[in-house]
């Protein structure tokens, strides 16, 4: 598409009914023309200056056709003014004449440069201008709406910001020369085809103070009109385009640059959301009048507006020209602010896709640790990654074919920390145990030799046992003297009670203490010692080599001592306290046992639930 095709699809503009600027034959003479002047009888086409060719567009005021500047040897297009029969009325050519300046004042790559300005033979103003090649922001947005593949990917909606970011800048400009656009739309709004953006139809901006600074305002008169100029730009009623106009533009009221900024925040509302954020036509103007911030998250959440847009549209479209944003590079920075932030996560998501890919191939290798790391990078740089969470989850909940070394050492210091805590649980019992001993100065000694022998016993088992619980490693040899120690201790205290009494307790104390030890030695050497140790005494008494403590007849069990005396009362004592403290270790022992469990468990839930959250 070339020229100025907004002048064939446009939205309904129309012009103030002020007569605009009078043109003088002072303004003629003045004018930088290629021909003489109205009625001169020198025809610029005759000329051979430019070779006309096919017409582009129409609008209300004016017609756009491809020429061929033959002086210079380039493409133009030519705008002349539409006048019907005979020469057309001044207030028109001024209008036109002011369009031409107002565009040519204004130096900036987004505004179409005009090249020429003069008369034809008929006295109808024309100018030449840039032949413009590229699309219309409405025509874009409409194959948006239709679901036009070839456009969604060419003009992507980021690249739609981009543009209108651009754009605002040249209004921007515009506004520091005195220049308000006052109708800017989709319409005129053309995206060139090598990434131009140009800003088109000057044709009734406002420039200082060179016409009133309020509209003629709408009459009533002016309402049944409205509808039948849609699709075109024409002099009429009002300055500007019913629903893209602010409140205080379609009121008739005082305006400046920030109407030019509610346009703005019009059309970002438009790209965000494919629809006008007003109706068209009649029910425009009323709708500008009542008008609310626009809301493009809330008009269409299923296009996934961002939250910072949403905010810059709602500041830009704000119905209180005291309350909307200061200006058009106010627009523009919010829209780069949010394309900066953008052109980042696209950067992070691209990267997250990379590493996903990466920890795909590690997993197909067998090299989990990897797979794992890269895919935790490529969550942590884009949380929603189905590819990486999904390879995450796979890693959680399939258990590797051999435990990682980590994961061994890991285990390995739980048990120890574990054992430590039951070695230090079994020194006490030792201790305990020992403190029993002057019990049996109440009861009564036979023969101290075996009390003071069990006595020495648990003495070294005690600082055996708390010993092995500051160390981390302990030597083989030194494991198996202990249990050695241990199981004779157990041995020979079966000639206090018997074997069938407290021995069993005793035995029962030890292997839980050598289980929890903090050794690699395996489990079944503790319970056979132990067990030996419950088991040896009853075979020694069996078979005499110990005298017998207990039998059974018809009088029922029978249990006596060759080793302390016969006090009633201290050998009941005596018995309950050494139960109590049978009692009280196994139930340390447990309570140790139980908490380590409890804190294993704690822990493992913990994981799960962090990791549900990285991983839903």
């Amino acid at each position: 598409m070339v020229g100025s095709p907004h002048d064939a699809a446009t939205a309904p503009t129309v012009a103030d009914a002020s007569p605009g600027v009078a043109v003088t034959p002072a303004d003629v003479a003045t004018a930088p023309l290629h021909g003489s002047g109205p009625g001169s009888g020198t025809t610029v086409y005759g000329a051979h200056r430019y070779a006309l060719g096919a017409l582009l567009g129409r609008g209300g005021m004016g017609e756009v056709r491809v020429a061929r500047d033959e002086r210079v040897g380039r493409d133009v297009a030519i705008k002349t003014l539409i006048s019907g029969e005979g020469t057309p009325r001044m207030e028109a050519v001024g209008r036109f004449l002011r369009e031409a300046r107002v565009q040519g004042r204004l130096d900036h790559p987004a505004v179409v440069p005009v090249h020429d300005l003069g008369f034809d033979d008929r006295g109808v103003p024309y100018f030449a201008m840039k032949k413009l090649a590229g699309t219309t922001l409405a025509e874009i947005l409409a194959r948006h709406r239709a679901g036009d593949r070839d456009a969604l990917a060419r003009w992507p909606r980021r690249a739609l910001l981009a543009r209108l970011a651009e754009l605002s800048l040249a209004v921007e400009f515009a506004h520091t020369r005195g220049v308000v656009h006052r109708d800017l739309k989709p319409h005129n709004v053309m995206l060139g085809d090598f990434g131009e953006v140009y800003v088109l139809d000057w044709g009734i901006a406002k420039i200082g103070d060179d016409e009133p600074t309020s509209g003629a305002g709408i009459q009533r008169t002016d309402l049944d009109t409205l509808d039948s100029v849609v699709g075109e730009t024409a002099a009429g009623s009002v300055l500007g385009t019913p629903g893209y106009m602010a409140p205080e533009q379609a009121r008739g009221g005082v305006i400046d640059h920030r109407v030019d900024v509610y346009a703005l925040g019009c059309i970002l509302f438009e790209i965000l959301t494919l629809e006008s954020m007003l109706p068209r036509g009649v029910a425009a103007l009323a709708a500008a009048e009542d008008a609310v911030a626009g809301r493009p998250a809330q008009r269409r959440p299923d296009r996934d507006v961002p939250p910072e847009l949403d905010d810059a549209c709602a500041h830009a479209t704000a119905p209180s020209a005291a309350e909307r944003m200061a200006s058009a590079a106010a627009v523009h920075a919010a829209i780069q602010r949010y394309l900066d932030g953008d052109r980042d996560l696209a950067r992070r998501r691209e990267l997250a896709a990379e590493l996903a890919a990466a920890a795909a191939v590690h997993l197909e290798h067998g090299r989990r640790e990897d797979a794992m790391r890269e895919a935790g990078r490529a969550l942590a740089l884009d949380p929603n990654h189905g590819d990486a969470a999904t390879l995450i989850g796979r890693l959680l909940l399939e258990p590797p074919a051999e435990t990682p070394i980590e994961v061994t050492a890991a285990i390995d210091h739980t048990r120890i920390e574990t054992g430590k805590r039951y070695l230090r649980a079994g020194t006490v019992a030792y201790l305990a145990y020992v403190l029993l001993l002057p019990g049996l100065l109440w009861v009564g000694v036979k023969d101290w030799t075996m009390p003071l022998v069990v006595g020495a016993m648990a003495l070294f088992n005690a600082g055996f046992t708390f010993a092995m619980s500051r160390r981390d490693r302990l030597a083989g040899a030194w494991i198996y003297l202990a249990l050695a120690s241990d199981g004779a201790m157990v041995v020979l205290s079966s000639v206090f009670f018997s074997p069938l009494m407290t021995t069993p307790g005793l035995a029962t104390a030890s292997a839980l203490t050598f289980l929890g030890s903090p050794t690699r030695k395996a489990a079944a050497p503790i319970i056979a010692c132990t067990t030996t140790a419950m088991m040896l005494p009853l075979l020694l008494e069996w078979t005499g080599v110990l005298p017998r403590t207990f039998w059974i007849d018809d009088g029922g069990l029978h249990i006596r001592s060759w080793v302390i005396g016969s006090d009633p009362v201290g050998t009941l004592v005596l018995l309950i306290g050494a139960n109590l403290a049978l009692l009280l270790t196994a139930a340390q022992m447990a309570n140790h046992l139980r908490r380590a469990q409890d804190e294993a468990d704690r822990r493992t839930q913990l994981t799960a639930w962090h990791l549900r959250q990285l991983v839903p």
